[in-house]
């Protein structure tokens, strides 16, 4: 009768690894336990959300398990989980890049809806991608939820009553089907809008209760010099943009100051920043930071990333889709928001331009 392994009786890497490869599933867990922290230290640069490290980590420790029977030199054991993490790890960001690339490509590989979309302006349903119908019911209703509606995987999780990485691989697999029967998936190349800051006001907004409060409100626009779409932000957040426009040095580092200097010094470039998604009013952004051979995207607030990008010299775009539906919800009032506006439950009471300064050929 043989001795199956435990944590008592088996004391070395080696002898674990010959163990596991042998099918030893106490040896293999034992194995996971010790080297843990190590896999998880190596997949936190590719990721640090908690759910999207525990799916990498989870999918390591398969890689491994289905391939330590190659492993030939058991002292390397350690070596080899890290390069096994490394693996998953640049698998991970390839298929997000390609993941965040096709959301506009799914909703537009259908045949005459996509083109007339491009006509309309109206994106069709995801629902009209080919293969959708193949689908099962919840794969279907993943897809609407991430694509027609604009959740995030964490909105999905909490509507579904289900976990992050579970919603991850169930559209994963709702993909790869599409993927295979609507063939190689390809990104319309004129997505995005290369923007600019026209103008920033600040704003004096005045609620049903009569209480006062203060904001800014951001005049983006494009190539043409018209306005694409405005954002309200904080006063704080505005200051700082006047600052970078005006090439004024702060009596002492701002946040934004902090942000830059820390992804340099730790190796990084910020490579671009999009205003990429709007939801109940609200605009999402993300910036993009190149460090060596990775590309690493952090979720962030326009204001950030904006202050960003003008601290960094960065391009500043917005998605078209964004700009579209920024014009549906405030179609009667295509250039910011003037006195008497009504948002909210607030009224705009005063309107003042602090960018650029207002000179006496304004008045």
């Amino acid at each position: 009768m043989g001795v199956r392994a435990t944590r008592f009786q088996v004391t070395t890497d080696p002898t674990l690894a010959v163990a596991s490869a042998s099918r030893d599933r106490l040896a293999f867990a034992e194995l996971v336990r010790r080297h843990r922290t190590l896999v998880r230290t190596v997949l936190r640069g590719f990721s640090r959300r908690a759910w999207e490290l525990d799916d990498l980590e989870q999918e390591t420790w398969l890689q491994a398990w289905l391939g330590i029977r190659a492993l030939r030199d058991p002292q390397s054991l350690a070596a080899w989980l890290q390069g096994v993490a490394r693996n998953v790890g640049r698998r991970w960001l390839a298929l997000e890049r390609r993941q965040r690339g096709a959301q506009l490509a799914l909703r537009e590989q259908a045949v005459g809806p996509a083109e007339q979309a491009g006509r309309d302006g109206v994106v069709p349903s995801v629902a009209t991608t080919p293969g959708f119908e193949r689908l099962n019911a919840r794969h279907q209703t993943l897809l609407r939820l991430k694509y027609d509606e604009g959740f995030n995987y964490a909105e999905i999780a909490q509507r579904e009553r289900t976990t992050v990485p579970g919603v991850q691989s169930a559209l994963h697999r709702a993909r790869r089907t599409l993927a295979a029967h609507a063939g190689p998936i390809r990104v319309k190349e004129d997505t995005m809008t290369e923007v600019h800051i026209g103008s920033i006001y600040a704003t004096t907004w005045t609620s049903e209760e009569g209480a006062e409060s203060t904001s800014a409100t951001i005049d983006f626009r494009g190539r043409d010099d018209a306005t694409a779409l405005w954002i309200v932000w904080g006063r704080a957040e505005a200051d700082a943009a006047v600052a970078s426009l005006e090439s004024r040095e702060l009596p002492r580092p701002a946040t934004h100051d902090l942000a830059q200097t820390l992804i340099e010094a730790l190796g990084g470039r910020l490579q671009s920043v999009e205003i990429n998604k709007l939801v109940d009013s609200t605009f999402y952004a993300t910036l993009r930071i190149q460090q060596d051979e990775r590309l690493i995207e952090v979720d962030s607030r326009p204001s950030d990333v904006v202050n960003l990008a003008l601290r960094a010299d960065v391009a500043i775009s917005v998605a078209d889709e964004v700009v579209r539906e920024a014009r549906r919800q405030w179609e009667t009032h295509p250039r910011p928001p003037e006195v008497g506006y009504e948002f909210a439950g607030k009224t705009v009471r005063a309107v003042e331009r602090i960018w650029p300064p207002v000179s006496d050929s304004d008045s």
